[in-house]
């Protein structure tokens, strides 16, 4: 389809044309592929892995260095936010709790 516009239309790519924006960062497809998200632990230690299907094979599941610690802190805080969301019903969250735990995870910072 992209190669039939760009043969009808050889100007698509100077006009404002959505598929090639003027910015040129990247062009906007109507082939989108979905992102691909990463492990965070993996990548603390400068491998780039795929999260899905990964959690079970992990070189660096048990983990207990700064940044990975950082990253199961982040995941419980997470964790306990959402729980208390679905009890409550709504958005609102003790503050007192938030700002302990914020103030946990500062201490961790990099």
């Amino acid at each position: 389809l992209l190669a039939l516009v760009l043969h009808c239309y050889p100007s698509a790519t100077a006009i404002h044309c959505p598929l090639f924006p003027v910015n040129k960062r990247r062009p906007l497809s109507i082939f989108s592929t979905s992102r691909t998200y990463h492990c965070q632990r993996c990548l603390n230690h400068g491998k780039k892995v795929a999260r899905k299907g990964h959690k079970r094979f992990c070189q660096w599941g048990n983990c207990t260095c700064v940044q990975c610690s950082l990253v199961e802190k982040r995941k419980i805080l997470n964790r306990k936010i959402n729980s208390e969301r679905e009890a409550h019903g709504s958005l609102s969250v003790d503050r007192e709790d938030i700002q302990s735990q914020k103030s946990i995870l500062s201490s961790f910072s990099i």
